[in-house]
């Protein structure tokens, strides 16, 4: 029950700090499970915040029952709680979960921060109206929903038959401990989206077309290049510049050169 600066004032700031951050998922891993700390032991508010972490985190479920320290309520309450306890279980008054008070609950002996069995010790007086009577069944309704096993023992039938009563809460409670008192099983998670394959993307052409070098055709020249007529030199130009285009001027007399030099080693006159 030590767990250092959770157990000090404050403590639960920092379990806060820890659990809170995780953007997409919190995976615990623990030795030892929520129902394992009695917080009997320790009124301090960090450890009552990790107990209800990993009651959480294992069931999905954020209520933790727990003593409130109040006496019994009746006569008939007090005599229940001490046949129990003469039997050797272990038997907490009125204790808190979800708003309500459950009358006794018996603590499980493996697990003293978790309780076996929840009864209810019913008047005849306070059932009677039909208000009460729907007012409890609804209690009931929720408290299951939270994993407790309720037991009922009327007044009228206790003090007809106490022992008759009490043998029927030990075979209530032998069979708590025998099931393990298991919680509800918390609702299953929304199915995830599915996930869309990208479909391959189509092959898309190039937005240009490969980049050619003119190549005029003009063959060995005899004649010096300022000789040669202007309407002839602009034809050559324009070949270039209408496969090139835009191209620089030097880079059309390159290409007039390049295809001259090419035609005289062919010709074999260079």
């Amino acid at each position: 029950m030590n767990f250092g600066p959770l157990n000090r004032d404050g403590g639960e700031r920092r379990l806060n700090v820890l659990i809170t951050r995780a953007r997409r998922r919190c995976i615990v891993y623990c030795n030892f499970v929520g129902a394992e700390l009695d917080l009997r032991r320790s009124g301090a508010r960090g450890v009552r915040a990790l107990k209800t972490f990993l009651e959480y985190a294992q069931h999905g479920v954020i209520d933790v029952p727990e003593a409130s320290g109040k006496e019994a309520d009746s006569p008939f309450e007090e005599a229940v709680a001490a046949r129990l306890r003469a039997l050797g279980h272990d038997v907490d008054h009125q204790v808190g979960s979800a708003g309500f008070f459950v009358d006794l609950a018996v603590v499980d002996p493996e697990r003293p921060g978790r309780y076996l069995l929840g009864i209810e010790c019913d008047g005849a007086t306070y059932h009677s109206s039909r208000s009460a009577r729907d007012r409890e069944r609804l209690r009931q309704q929720v408290l299951q929903g939270l994993g407790w096993r309720i037991h009922r023992i009327w007044s009228t039938d206790w003090f007809r038959n106490p022992q008759q009563e009490l043998e029927r809460v030990a075979a209530a409670v032998r069979s708590a401990r025998m099931s393990g008192a298991p919680r509800p099983a918390p609702k299953p998670p929304p199915p995830k989206p599915l996930e869309r394959v990208p479909e391959p993307e189509p092959e898309i052409p190039a937005p240009t077309a490969p980049y050619r070098v003119a190549r005029p055709g003009i063959g060995f020249l005899r004649t010096p290049l300022h000789e040669i007529p202007v309407g002839r030199l602009a034809k050559w130009i324009a070949q270039v510049v209408q496969l090139e285009s835009p191209v620089h001027f030097d880079e059309v007399i390159l290409r007039r050169r390049g295809d001259s030099s090419v035609s005289s080693r062919v010709d074999g006159r260079s």
